[in-house]
């Protein structure tokens, strides 16, 4: 019985490393000095009941729908001059 357990994690086991070599994870650091940030972070996904890896996922889907990838003049000017 205690070997059919021990086949089982192991399976349970070669099962993770295969589904993990599928996905690709990509994370957020908060360091001493961004506290603020992330609590204000924490706060908006206890109230929204959002996840973070789904409003990190919106806001990535956001930022390529909406071109905010591409460099332009006005791009540029906006950055550099505020609008």
């Amino acid at each position: 019985m205690e070997e059919n357990k021990k086949q089982t994690t192991l399976t349970q086991k070669d099962y993770q490393k295969k589904y993990d070599k599928k996905t690709k994870m990509v994370s957020v650091k908060y360091v001493l000095s961004d506290m603020q940030d992330y609590i204000r972070l924490k706060e908006y996904l206890d109230r929204t009941g959002q996840t973070a890896n789904s409003f990190i996922k919106d806001l990535i889907n956001d930022f390529f729908e909406h071109k905010k990838h591409k460099i332009s003049e006005e791009r540029i000017a906006e950055y550099y001059f505020g609008g």
